[in-house]
């Protein structure tokens, strides 16, 4: 850490000291300024939505398009609001429904796995207020070291630590004997060569399949953390098995039903999933 880091997050601290109604006010701000003016990646976000929606009509691809941006700005101020949130206030916004049902792995390490929808930012944080176990998230470094650093630091507020990916498979061997979560999110575009392909959204998809191997190899439980978004600033998020016995399972399943999960969740509600990701800007190859 360079030691003016502080000082330059000062302003934003200063600045998400305010509360999340007022941030809002700022978010809608934002909307406008990146939907009709910037007009950012608006014709990634309408393709997407197009191959991934084909039976539904230019008007309702519309509506979901402009719901998306106003989420993706909302997600970004609720981020930096994990700078200074509380959390009795944190533990207000995001909801577990079933956390009782994680007692039967109480004994042993297991995973999470989920994608970017509703607000993942504040999953891993929100989870740790409920001091269940020591959770790990595994994360891509950024490449300015400034944010880089600020955003492991206000993710790492309420007790979860950051694992880049590089030490991810270290990590997991230094955890297989201890009662702990791994959190993976794992929507992500990998290089085709090394991906598992999956029909995901009408289209052929490439998906990574570390957190797969890492469950096989140690059998560790997997668990799909499902997210819905109740209203703005507050969020519902239920945990479903995939399997308790990972390393039984065949290869590929693990990666497969992850996704038909995710893309279960999409459907449900289309506007909260991170469409401005060029997530298909790789094809298959042709043998």
């Amino acid at each position: 850490m360079k030691w003016y880091y502080p000082i330059l997050a000062f302003p934003i601290y200063l600045l998400f000291v305010l509360p999340l109604r007022v941030l809002y006010v700022l978010s809608s701000g934002l909307y406008v300024l990146l939907y009709y003016i910037v007009k950012y990646r608006r014709n990634v976000v309408a393709q997407n939505l197009k191959n991934s929606f084909p039976d539904k009509s230019d008007k309702e691809l519309k509506q979901i398009e402009k719901e998306y941006y106003k989420h993706m700005v909302d997600v970004i101020i609720e981020t930096l609001k994990l700078a200074t949130f509380s959390k009795n206030e944190l533990h207000k916004r995001m909801r577990f429904t079933n956390v009782e049902f994680l007692n039967k792995y109480s004994n042993r390490p297991f995973l999470f796995v989920l994608g970017h929808q509703g607000n993942w930012e504040w999953s891993g944080p929100a989870f740790d207020t409920l001091n269940f176990a020591p959770l790990y998230g595994i994360y891509h470094p950024l490449s300015n070291a400034f944010f880089d650093w600020f955003m492991i630091k206000i993710r790492s507020r309420k007790g979860m630590t950051l694992v880049s990916m590089q030490q991810t498979f270290r990590k997991a061997n230094e955890l297989k004997d201890k009662f702990s979560i791994l959190a993976f999110i794992a929507d992500q575009t990998p290089m085709p060569e090394s991906a598992y392909w999956v029909n995901f959204l009408h289209q052929e998809t490439p998906v990574f399949v570390g957190t797969e191997k890492i469950a096989k190899r140690y059998n560790f439980p997997v668990v799909y953390v499902s997210q819905k978004k109740v209203k703005r600033g507050y969020y519902e998020t239920t945990f479903y098995e995939l399997t308790s016995n990972s390393s039984c399972t065949p290869d590929g399943w693990i990666t497969a039903e992850f996704m038909k999960r995710l893309e279960h969740d999409i459907q449900n509600q289309p506007a909260y999933w991170l469409w401005s990701h060029r997530r298909w800007k790789h094809k298959r190859a042709i043998n």
